[in-house]
């Protein structure tokens, strides 16, 4: 096992001798460059000298500047000593040895240079990141070991936005934690049952942390001695309700009421009137038939002039409720009723949701959504009561309704406006094209003169034979029994040639695509051709006329690549590729569309952040054959032989390579 550990370390120390030599080698290129730069406007640096060096380097550099007339200041901690015979060097070729051989650096101002020692940057070290948080699936991960607390949470604070704080005593202790992808309150729930910490809310929505000894900070704390109880409904004999018990409590910083209140059947309006004067809020209550009730009007409890079970305007209500403020009971208990309330001036007015005056208006301005055609995205349900109006100069929505159904909607709005995830695309698209042409041709004819023998060995093979050579060979062929043609006349020639042509075409291109998550990037590259199309109209019955029309038409040939990505909550991406390759084939007739070929391909991949894949097999092939020759001749073997032969064979393949990555 040690020597495992030792081969490692050798390795690790390998790797960081050759980084490191590398970089003085970048280093020197660059004063080499800024030398021969310097040197245009102070040609005494390319003077060669001879000097035998003997004495501290600042000795060296300052005679060869006063030997130049170089104007070269010195740092005084050059002091190593130098003993070196130069002979015929150039300065600059002197001062650049001087830097690499005593690791030296040199700065340029003017007219001036200045030698110093090299002063070598010590890697800054990567602070540890203690909380990564994904915007997207709002999960928080943790990864701490003996970090000190207020370190760890201004961590998430950074990368959350939500306020995490801990107490003095608690700052300083030293944290171990590990949580992978967890909801943010859950994950610092796991921090403090870890580390023997007590964690709480305030009523703002910030975090709290502190030792389990320490006690609880009043802030947080809810003040339940009945001691503190304020008797606001002092003289209100509310035993005279049945089944109803309250008890009011205090904060004694923030003077915050609380409400803890049992009741059984007890008629809704009711409810509302005690608690309201127990808790000594202002309101008022609009009752059907104008008989409105305000803060001090209060009807006698013990003449029952109320019914005790409620009617269908005045339900009775059973409910056990503790540590509610006034609003939030009145949320609780105005949830599925006709009723709702409206704080206006200090003063809670109480009525039907339909009562002129208790209706809301609210704009809800959209982070990371468009305000456009919003309205699409909220449920048919949530809009039957509420007036629902973009209001695009803000990128905001204006609601105006009944308060909790403005509030359901805002709270919908809130859930939905997400960061959502930009996709950048780097494409590769790699086109390769490989042709092979074979022509050969025999022609035979009558020149108007005669013809001399010519042979071409490059570009392709071809021989031309006059009648004078011809004769010739016909003459050896007789000779020898084996056939008499006789001769040819003098005007007759013979050509025949052979060429091979081989092509090979690389197209490559590098595009980028960035596109929001699920919507569609599209790139297009293509050429346009044109073809005539005549129209011709023949008018009149006795005299005709004729009217031509030439119009001419466009037809496209693209290549076009359509890319759908789609993030998951891991970072995972599934992509939904559509290709589609067009192409001309080749000439047509004149005035006729050109023709074409097309192909097509459709997939759905899921590939990880920042992965690249790659799409192959669009490929084609393609083999054509022509011939010319004497009509019918040409059809007869071996007599097909007198003309031209082409043949042609092609093939393409198209490779796509794609690669995405997330950007927040």
């Amino acid at each position: 096992m040690k020597t495992k550990y030792l081969l490692l370390l050798l390795l690790m120390l390998v790797g960081h001798i050759v980084v490191q030599a590398q970089l003085d080698e970048d280093r020197f290129e660059l004063l080499e460059e800024q030398l021969d730069r310097f040197s245009k406007q102070e040609t005494n640096l390319n003077k060669k000298i001879d000097i035998s060096a003997l004495g501290t380097v600042s000795e060296i550099i300052m005679a060869v500047a006063q030997q130049t007339k170089l104007n070269i200041t010195i740092d005084p901690q050059l002091k190593q000593a130098v003993d070196s015979n130069f002979s015929k060097v150039k300065i600059k070729d002197l001062l650049l040895y001087l830097c690499r051989q005593y690791d030296l650096d040199l700065a340029f101002s003017g007219s001036i240079i200045t030698v110093f020692p090299h002063k070598k940057e010590l890697p800054v070290p990567k602070e540890k990141e203690l909380a990564k948080y994904n915007a997207f699936s709002n999960k928080l991960s943790l990864d701490a070991k003996a970090e000190p607390l207020d370190k760890l949470l201004r961590s998430i604070t950074r990368s959350t936005g939500q306020n995490v704080v801990a107490s003095k005593k608690a700052q300083q202790l030293a944290v171990s934690v590990f949580v992978e992808k967890a909801e943010v309150e859950d994950a610092l729930g796991l921090l403090a049952r870890a580390n023997e910490l007590q964690l709480s809310k305030t009523d703002e929505g910030a975090f709290y942390l502190a030792l389990k000894e320490e006690e609880v900070d009043p802030i947080l704390a809810k003040n339940k001695n009945a001691k503190n109880r304020l008797s606001m409904g002092a003289g209100v004999d509310y035993q005279a309700i049945q089944n109803l018990s309250m008890l009011v409590t205090t904060d004694s910083f923030s003077q915050e009421q609380y409400l803890d209140i049992e009741a059984i059947d007890i008629p809704l309006l009711d409810l509302i009137q005690a608690v309201s004067i127990e808790l000594g809020q202002n309101y008022f209550l609009f009752e059907e038939g104008g008989a409105n009730r305000g803060r001090g009007q209060q009807r006698g409890r013990n003449n029952n002039s109320r019914q005790q079970n409620g009617t269908a305007s005045n339900p009775a209500i059973s409910m056990k409720l503790s540590q509610a403020t006034y609003s939030e009971f009145l949320d609780y208990i105005l949830t599925g009723t006709s009723f709702t309330y409206k704080l206006s001036e200090g003063i809670y007015l109480i009525g039907d949701r339909e009562q002129e005056g208790l209706r809301t208006a609210k704009v809800v301005q959209l982070q990371n959504r468009s305000a456009q055609e919003i309205e699409k995205v909220i449920p048919s349900d949530l809009q039957e009561r509420v007036d629902i109006q973009p209001f695009l100069e803000l990128n905001a929505v204006l609601l105006s309704g009944a308060a909790p159904e403005v509030a359901e909607i805002e709270a919908f709005l809130q859930s939905i406006d997400k960061l959502v995830p930009v996709v950048n695309i780097e494409l590769i698209i790699l086109d390769v094209q490989r042709s092979l042409i074979n022509e050969s041709n025999l022609e035979m004819g009558l020149g108007e003169s005669p013809a001399s023998d010519q042979a071409t060995l490059t570009p392709g093979v071809s021989f031309s034979f006059g009648a004078e050579t011809i004769n010739r060979l016909l003459n050896t062929l007789a000779g020898r029994g084996i056939v008499n043609l006789g001769r040819v006349v003098p005007n007759f020639y013979v050509s025949m040639g052979a060429v091979e042509d081989a092509g090979l075409i690389k197209t490559k291109s590098r595009p980028q695509l960035s596109t929001l998550n699920s919507h569609e990037a599209t790139f297009t590259v293509g050429e346009t051709r044109y073809y005539q199309e005549t129209r011709t109209t023949v008018q009149g019955v006795q005299g005709t006329v004729t009217q031509q029309d030439i119009n001419f038409k466009s037809v496209q040939a693209n290549f076009t690549i359509g890319i759908r990505p789609q993030v998951s909550g891991d970072e995972q991406i599934t992509v939904d590729i559509t290709v589609s390759q067009s192409d001309f084939t080749g000439e047509t007739q004149i005035g006729a569309p050109p023709a074409q070929y097309s192909r097509t391909f459709e997939s759905a991949l899921r590939v990880r952040n920042g992965e690249m894949i790659v799409l192959g097999g669009l490929s084609t092939k393609r083999k054509e054959e022509s011939a010319k020759g004497a009509p019918f001749l040409a059809r007869i073997p071996l007599l097909n032989l007198l003309g031209s032969r082409k043949k042609t064979k092609s093939d393409s393949e198209l490779l796509i390579f794609i690669k995405p990555t997330i950007v927040y």
